[in-house]
């Protein structure tokens, strides 16, 4: 985690080869052994579903002036394996962290991928997110399975499982929106 001026955040690119250096904090075997918040969302909207896999593969999941992204890979387009850098903007202030995208898979109907937090995350824990083409509408998912990442958010547990929750929520609803 770096704390960061929300300027410096919006003006600066992150430094991926630092980040993808870090090891994962989570995976799905940790989440069967329990301690584990589970949140999920969903919102279903129109409009082309190609737009929606394209935004969804391009990490454009989050409000733009709420998380600025960095996947770190060529085309900037997510991909297994692929690093993530995130910085969440609150006022004056930005939080980075990154993630590892460790699900990926695209069909003709559906697109998604699922990421583990890498160590230094204030959360700790895998988050997906998919689109899915159905009958007259597009259906869009997010999922995360989280536990306090560091001695920050584990003594500011209320505070910080409330601005997740509001992130997520944000997230979905800006997505849907964009679409």
């Amino acid at each position: 985690m770096r704390i960061l001026t929300a300027s410096y955040a919006r003006r600066s690119e992150p430094n991926c080869s630092d980040w993808s250096a870090l090891a994962t904090n989570a995976t799905r075997d940790d989440l069967k052994k329990g301690g584990y918040v589970h949140d999920r969302y969903e919102a279903h909207m129109t409009g082309a579903f190609s737009a929606a896999v394209d935004r969804l593969l391009t990490y454009q999941i989050f409000a733009p002036n709420r998380l600025i992204a960095r996947v770190c890979t060529e085309d900037h387009r997510i991909s297994l394996g692929a690093t993530i850098v995130q910085r969440v903007v609150w006022g004056p202030l930005a939080i980075e962290t990154a993630v590892r995208v460790i699900e990926f898979e695209q069909t003709p109907h559906r697109a998604y991928f699922s990421y583990a937090t890498l160590r230094g995350h204030t959360e700790r824990g895998i988050a997906s997110f998919a689109v899915a083409q159905e009958p007259e509408r597009i259906k869009f998912e997010a999922q995360a399975w989280s536990r306090p990442g560091n001695w920050l958010s584990r003594i500011g547990r209320p505070l910080s499982r409330a601005v997740q929750k509001a992130l997520t929520r944000e997230a979905v609803r800006s997505f849907g929106a964009a679409a």
